[in-house]
């Protein structure tokens, strides 16, 4: 990769999974996360010239995106900010103002504010009436632009309209990290979608207590009783090792991370 470079720009379709991985694919992640430019993405099919484009604020995430938007519709920009539960109206519209005055076009940028369940649904309506979707994201290798990034993968799913992926510039030290975080993931063997399914079906069912369960819980007990009674500590430890409440435990977290409300009242129910 070119480490002079001062702008990277990239076309083409994006995809969500390739080789077991969650991604824009693999030559497009490769340069999100290793560039240190900044770096454009689009996907557009057919003939590119957007005369109005809707570009998504929030507190950290806008300000690049609007300016590029700017420059290829001519200042034809809708800045639109999805509002969360405890944030006011007066606040978004505080925030969008002073994006639009550093990117300052003059009255070529809109402002709006929607109150949504989710920031993609949000999205998908504030777009009508909009043929470009300018979205700043993140990289892959950074945990804290996970949130960005798997948003940017939802949309580029759900929506025909060309959409511009903006990365800006980054620093020396999230640079290291993003490549040290390369490295160490080139290391691991990528889990297939094949493996993603079986690892979700056997979480499900080690949330469920099954007759197995219950004979552990129960060998457990008694372990631990004896080590109580004898006043000895490696005793107590063995019964916890022997106890089957990590499984449960596990299924709790994947629960609450896919948002599986019934996995995660079975894990529950398993630990109490």
């Amino acid at each position: 990769m070119e480490e002079s470079a001062e702008l990277i720009m990239m076309g083409g379709n994006v995809s969500r999974q390739y080789a077991g991985r969650t991604g824009f694919g693999s030559v497009v992640d490769s340069v999100l996360e290793q560039a240190a430019c900044e770096v454009f993405v689009l996907r557009s099919e057919g003939e590119f010239h957007p005369t109005r484009a809707l570009v998504p604020a929030a507190e950290s995430h806008g300000l690049e995106a609007a300016r590029m938007a700017s420059w290829l519709t001519d200042g034809e920009v809708t800045l639109l900010h999805v509002m969360e539960e405890g944030s006011t109206e007066a606040e978004a519209k505080t925030l969008l103002g002073g994006i639009a005055a550093e990117v300052g076009t003059g009255e070529g940028i809109a402002t709006q504010v929607v109150r949504s369940s989710s920031p993609l649904n949000g999205i998908l309506e504030g777009l009508e009436g909009h043929d470009l979707l300018v979205l700043e994201t993140g990289e892959l290798a950074l945990l804290d632009d996970l949130r960005g990034t798997q948003l940017a993968l939802r949309l580029v799913e759900r929506i025909d309209v060309p959409i511009l992926l903006v990365r800006s510039q980054a620093d020396l030290p999230r640079l290291v990290a993003r490549r040290a975080w390369r490295s160490i993931s080139d290391i691991l063997p990528p889990l297939t979608s094949e493996g993603q399914l079986e690892l979700y079906r056997n979480l499900r069912e080690a949330a469920r207590p099954n007759v197995h369960f219950f004979v552990l819980i129960t060998l457990s007990s008694v372990i631990a009783s004896l080590g109580l009674l004898i006043n000895s500590p490696a005793v107590v430890i063995g019964a916890m090792l022997v106890a089957p409440i990590m499984s449960p435990i596990v299924a709790i977290a994947a629960g609450l991370t896919f948002g599986d409300a019934q996995m995660l009242r079975e894990g529950l129910a398993s630990t109490v």
